[in-house]
């Protein structure tokens, strides 16, 4: 039985090896200090291409709108925060070309106006840290992009968001669904269990996670 049990163990190190530098390789894709007034767009898959764009003072001041009054509660944040992104995309869409991005991966001709799950991973934890710098955020902080390996290399990518209150990691993945719709946002550990749209979602502090769609 031991002899059995060692392939399983170095599948799964190798596996956990394999996620964490995956993480590292998206998390070095991050722009370090981006600004509302300009900051980096990935698109066109595994963010082969890089645009430089930026909010007006005006789309900024509807960002900020959402979370005026702060929220009263945890979840109460993180479906602002899942509106947020979504109203962020809606302006960086006809900037940067990527409005027709469809939810998931789509086998368009011209790759650059799609997004897959590493572009979306990293422009949502850029728009996080926009956020996140202008104090909006008073229940979480901003994390570093995670990755999946879970059901037979089902492998995704997502932001991640953490609460002040009790640590626990949430995904805020807008892949899922076509640009400038709310992120979907659920618990970390439930999303590397290979979470798909539809499945249930476990409460986990003060109310049930958000996951909003048009």
């Amino acid at each position: 039985m031991k002899r059995r049990k060692l392939p399983i163990l170095a599948f799964l190190l190798a596996a956990a090896c394999s996620v964490e530098a995956e993480e590292r390789r998206i998390a070095a894709m991050v722009p370090p200090d981006p600004a509302v007034s300009g900051f980096v767009v990935c698109h066109g898959s595994n963010c082969r291409v890089r645009t430089e764009t930026g909010l007006s003072d005006e789309e900024w001041s509807k960002v900020v709108a959402i979370f005026d009054p702060p929220a009263e509660t945890a979840g109460e944040e993180r479906e602002r925060i899942s509106r947020a992104i979504g109203l962020i995309e809606r302006y960086v869409g006809p900037k940067t070309n990527t409005q027709s991005d469809a939810g998931r991966n789509r086998s368009d001709p011209d790759q650059a106006t799609q997004l897959d799950c590493i572009d979306e991973s990293v422009n949502t934890t850029t728009y996080l840290r926009l956020i996140d710098a202008a104090g909006l955020l008073r229940r979480h902080g901003v994390g570093l992009p995670a990755h999946r390996e879970a059901e037979f290399l089902n492998l995704h990518n997502t932001a991640v968001i953490v609460s002040q209150e009790n640590g626990v990691a949430w995904a805020v993945d807008s892949w899922f669904a076509p640009n400038g719709a709310p992120a979907v946002v659920v618990p970390l550990d439930t999303w590397r269990a290979g979470w798909q749209p539809g499945w249930p979602i476990p409460r986990v502090d003060d109310d049930i996670s958000t996951i909003v769609f048009p």
